[in-house]
């Protein structure tokens, strides 16, 4: 959800064990595994100390994973968090690239799992010898702490997904040893192990976070805005707000025989897209990502540099708010939806590098429908419904942007041009980023504005539940359904693929004829990486997995 220290010896890498990757679909289900890419068959011989240099425009602003980020936060959690599941590993289309898939996972803290016959219960067992960055032994009561904080604790946002785990008391985990941990679910989630592979329910250091807690902040929120007792492969080593952050191989790393596959990390923070373009293309850096796109296409000529281009889920979206006038009005929203420049806005925005987005669950995502979505540009239609609900002749109204983002510049003035054949005049407000998101997430009052989503899971449901739920504070366009709320809670426990998939088609249509979400594309994702460094991990969240890459 977005759009968010110890030197070490050389490097020595053992081979890969070859284990058994085990899909979970039926109840009484065990598994045992060792890593996402143990059963790969990839040579770990480019790992060495190299450490890699990389360019992007975000920087972490909060250690805290249990608390929304920036981009750069998201890619630090990626890299330090430790989950009990990650999604397994698998070769990608370019040589020596991986995708990480859902739906197969495989251990991470936990060295095995299994489901009971009932699908309510279900135990982890932990991998002996486990440790923090500090060398304190991983318990199951720090896994229990975690999420008991995140159900508790009132600056976390995990009640949600605790919610969808259906775990709603502390008594609901139980630690039978220091190594067992059983969840005791109400109803089984079908994207339960999902949910478990993700860094927002990553492992917290309970001896840690008790130690610098105090009577008015019992969880040391104050403390872990700023700390990470980290459990994953690296540690931040050094954070320079605008200039740069270094990720550090954790000694007390579990699997350090095989990750991280370099030295260490060195972000540098740049804002500018041309400056990045500049830095990879004269070598000043390894790796460079978020580049513009009109830039992608000379790169790609470029002998010493690869090219990696990915689909995503990347959301992007214009909400018409149906709170304030005429928007309120469904067919107002429909009208536009048919007068959105779809096409112009893919080729211009994003040069070609992008996808349309013709459903609240974007292609690629399990159960998306996207002939659930009926509109394409239409002026005749458009003007049509618009007379329809009273406006003939049409209205005036304004649209909001953030001033830094030029996708959003592009896409409001082709927009605006759109509208007006059909007698909508639109007035562009820009407004910087912070003040932007106080009127999204606070106010609440711009008519129509731009917002996107990057899902930490690949399932409709989770989607769903945030972004067209009654009330919930990410439905930025305030879209209210009871009927699609009804479907909700009837599609997220049903285990059978084909119903499930059924709800969700009902969902999708429901929504787009609600038209508050009007899906304008879904950008590629793009890193340019030197000839030399190899290993590159994409996952549907998008957060980088540096740990994975190796230099040459």
């Amino acid at each position: 959800m977005r759009r968010k220290v110890a030197l070490r010896a050389a490097l020595v890498v053992a081979p890969l064990a070859v284990v058994a990757v085990v899909v979970i679909t039926a109840t009484g289900a065990t598994a045992a595994s060792q890593h996402p890419l143990a059963a790969q068959a990839v040579s770990a011989s480019g790992c060495n100390t190299n450490k890699i240099v990389v360019t992007y425009y975000s920087e972490p602003s909060i250690s805290d994973f249990q608390q929304f980020g920036t981009d750069g936060d998201n890619d630090v959690r990626a890299n330090l968090v430790g989950t009990l599941l990650s999604r397994k590993f698998v070769p990608g289309k370019t040589p020596q690239t991986t995708n990480g898939v859902t739906g197969q996972y495989t251990g991470n803290l936990a060295s095995s799992w299994k489901l009971d016959r009932t699908a309510k219960t279900l135990t982890f067992n932990l991998r002996k010898g486990i440790k923090f960055s500090d060398g304190t032994p991983v318990t199951s009561a720090d896994v229990k702490f975690s999420f008991v904080r995140g159900l508790e604790d009132p600056v976390s946002y995990l009640p949600g997904i605790m919610k969808m785990l259906t775990i709603t008391k502390a008594s609901q985990i139980t630690t039978p040893d220091a190594k067992t941990v059983v969840f005791h679910f109400q109803k089984f989630n079908p994207f339960t192990y999902e949910l478990m592979s993700i860094w927002a329910t990553g492992i917290v250091s309970q001896k840690a976070v008790k130690a610098h807690a105090t009577k008015d902040d019992p969880w040391a929120n104050a403390w872990l805005k700023t700390h990470m007792v980290s459990t994953g492969p690296y540690v931040l080593s050094n954070s320079v707000p605008g200039v740069e952050y270094d990720f550090t191989p954790n000694p007390h790393y579990w699997d350090k025989a095989h990750y991280p596959c370099n030295g260490g990390i060195i972000v540098k923070v740049t804002p500018s897209a041309s400056d990045r373009l500049l830095l990879i293309e004269k070598g000043g850096v390894d790796v460079a990502r978020s580049l513009d796109s009109k830039d992608i296409a000379q790169l790609k000529s470029k002998s010493n540099l690869q090219v990696l281009k990915y689909t995503t889920s990347d959301m992007r979206e214009l909400g018409l708010n149906v709170n304030v006038k005429p928007f309120n009005n469904q067919l107002v929203r429909q009208a536009i939806a048919y007068a959105i420049p779809y096409k112009q806005i893919l080729s211009t925005v994003w040069n070609g590098y992008a996808s349309p987005l013709n459903s609240i669950v974007p292609t690629g995502m399990p159960t998306s429908a996207p002939g659930t979505w009926p509109y394409s540009t239409n002026l005749a239609k458009a003007k049509q419904l618009l007379a329809k609900a009273g406006f003939k002749s049409g209205f005036s109204t304004t649209i909001y942007t953030r001033s830094e983002d030029t996708e959003d510049q592009k896409a409001a003035v082709l927009i605006q041009e759109s509208l007006s054949k059909i007698g909508v005049k639109v007035t562009i407000q820009k407004l910087l980023t912070a003040a932007y998101a106080a009127r999204q997430f606070n106010q609440r009052d711009m008519p129509m504005f731009f917002w996107n989503w990057i899902s930490f899971t690949n399932d409709p449901y989770y989607d769903f539940t945030f972004l067209t739920q009654c009330k919930q504070g990410t439905n930025y366009a305030n879209y209210c359904n009871p009927k699609v709320d009804s479907l909700i809670a009837q599609g997220m426990y049903e285990a059978n693929p084909t119903k499930r998939a059924a709800i969700s088609a009902q969902i999708q249509k429901l929504v787009a004829q609600g038209a508050a979400a009007i899906g304008i594309g879904t950008p590629d994702s793009v890193v340019v990486t030197s000839k030399n460094v190899h290993g590159w991990n994409q996952q549907v969240d998008l957060n980088a997995r540096y740990y994975t890459l190796g230099k040459r």
